[in-house]
């Protein structure tokens, strides 16, 4: 059996923002999701286009002028700009090309994250020195960091981590980072409404409220359903926007699970056979699709949308699942498969397409 590990033996994954260890294999969930032969998820087969992704995309909306080695970022909040030479955050709207808002920022970026402020979505920039946040309605917050603290997203909340482990929510209005309170003994994987802590060996996720307000949801502790009778847990793999991801085995075979964190937390919406190395799934940008191996999944429910027959996907734009394979790039999209002429950097809900020409000019692009 391709990836098996024996009960007992330690196993270190990248969960959240860290790198931890710990036992896991062995526990079986009741009441399982299904006793049918048909509980395994299937995507229809991808249909090749003779197309490009951005060949009907006819129509200029915009450009923005970029030095090649400033970075840009498209993201569901807009379109992030780092201007290096003024040493500034710059948010751009994805349909007209306005400036949202403008921040300074401090330090080398050293990444990215997308997130949710109240609903709206955002996105941050982390340096060494700072975390910047803006919003697509123009709020804009700064945290100044200090030496070993990371910010990572997992979750749909920024999620500050310690050297030493700790864990804080940042969130804009909140001058200084809300302290999240779990169990020392589980692991905090990411932060949504409520920091979500795996617990180690078993299939059990803990949600706990962020802070003390009377909307923030109650704390719970939930049994993630086996996808079928028999079936056994061996690890989490990912947890955060409103999902977990984690590889349970049935009849000797692997299969990866998705669970619901939300609306009825621990259902399971899909399964699917294993790849030969089962990884924790990447959010595409846009928060739509997460995708890990050859499987590509709905964030809004949880279900499978695509399966590449040959080819790993590597990331998600919007709805559009990128898969590479020899060099070469390829976006699906409802179904279908189209090649990369453009270098697309973003494709919205609303099929507008960014690109990023050979002289670092980006643009724009509307189609049918």
């Amino acid at each position: 059996m391709a990836g098996a590990v024996a009960a007992g033996t330690v196993l270190a994954i990248a969960l959240g923002a860290g790198l931890w260890a710990w036992p896991f294999g062995g526990d079986e969930a009741s009441e399982p999701a299904s006793e049918q032969e048909n509980w395994i998820a299937s995507a229809p087969a991808l249909n090749p286009a003779e197309t490009s992704l951005t060949d009907a995309h006819t129509e200029e909306l915009w450009t923005h002028s970029l030095s090649t080695e400033d970075p840009a970022y498209w993201f569901a909040a807009g379109t992030v700009v780092i201007d290096g030479e003024e040493g500034e955050v710059v948010l751009l709207d994805t349909e007209t090309g306005d400036e949202i808002v403008r921040i300074p920022v401090e330090g080398e970026v050293q990444h990215v994250v997308e997130f949710l402020h109240e609903d709206t979505p955002a996105a941050g920039v982390f340096t060494q020195d700072q975390f910047v946040a803006v919003t697509a309605e123009g709020d804009d917050q700064s945290w100044d960091l200090e030496e070993g603290e990371v910010v990572r997203a997992p979750g749909t909340t920024p999620m500050l981590t310690t050297e030493d482990g700790d864990t804080s929510a940042l969130i804009i209005g909140e001058e200084d980072p809300v302290e999240t309170e779990g169990n020392p003994s589980y692991i905090s994987g990411a932060i949504d409404d409520s920091l979500i802590q795996v617990i180690p060996g078993e299939p059990r996720v803990a949600l706990l409220p962020v802070t003390a307000d009377e909307d923030s949801p109650p704390a719970s502790e939930e049994l993630l359903q086996a996808p079928t009778d028999g079936a056994s847990f061996l690890r989490h793999l990912s947890v955060g926007t409103g999902h977990s991801l984690s590889l349970w085995e049935v009849d000797g075979e692997e299969y990866l699970v998705v669970h619901s964190l939300e609306e009825e937390p621990g259902t399971v919406t899909s399964a699917v056979a294993a790849p030969d190395e089962p990884e924790a799934w990447q959010v595409g940008r846009g928060m739509q699709l997460a995708v890990t191996g050859p499987y590509a999944f709905s964030l809004e429910t949880g279900e499978l949308t695509a399966r590449h027959p040959d080819a790993t996907f590597t990331g998600a734009l919007g709805p559009a699942a990128l898969a590479e394979s020899e060099g070469s790039r390829s976006f699906v999209v409802d179904g279908t498969q189209h090649y990369e002429s453009d270098r697309v950097t973003g494709y919205s809900e609303d099929r507008i397409a960014l690109i990023r020409r050979p002289d670092g000019t980006l643009a724009a692009l509307s189609g049918d």
